[in-house]
């Protein structure tokens, strides 16, 4: 069963949240639906999964400690699609790095703690239509 939490908003699409703390995750859907989208939160890289097969996110907030399978999970969801999924990672004090080396999944990518600003801007920049935002580089605060 897909456990998420859907908020409204002024995206057409949502941006799903990937946040294994709970803690984190509320504080995560708190900043974003303050900017106005609307949120999908789920607590694994298999929630994840099933969230992007059943619903469509042009922006997803990947925590960089979710595990390494979930996290090969979603490069193969990534490459098996021309998805518009853009995947920005979400980088704690420590760890997580090892996910970023997933070739060209993530949009850009956070390191905490940031600046609500900085992740708005990059979330702005991810909706942007024009493809050559696709290739945007990191964001850290």
């Amino acid at each position: 069963m897909l456990e998420a939490e859907a908020r409204g908003g002024r995206a057409a699409d949502p941006i799903l949240i990937v946040e294994g703390a709970d803690l984190l995750r509320r504080i995560l859907i708190q900043d974003v639906e303050e900017m106005g989208y609307r949120v999908e939160a789920v607590a694994s890289g298999a929630a994840a999964l099933a969230a992007l097969e059943s619903a469509s996110f042009r922006v997803a907030l990947v925590d960089a400690t979710i595990s390494e399978p979930d996290a090969r999970g979603l490069g193969a969801w990534a490459a098996a699609r021309d998805a518009s999924t853009r995947f920005i990672l979400l980088v704690p004090f420590t760890g997580g790095e090892g996910l970023a080396q997933e070739p060209g999944l993530f949009f850009g990518s956070l390191k905490m703690p940031f600046a609500q600003g900085d992740l708005q801007a990059l979330i702005e920049n991810a909706l942007e239509d024009d493809p050559a935002q696709a290739t945007a580089g990191s964001t850290n605060a």
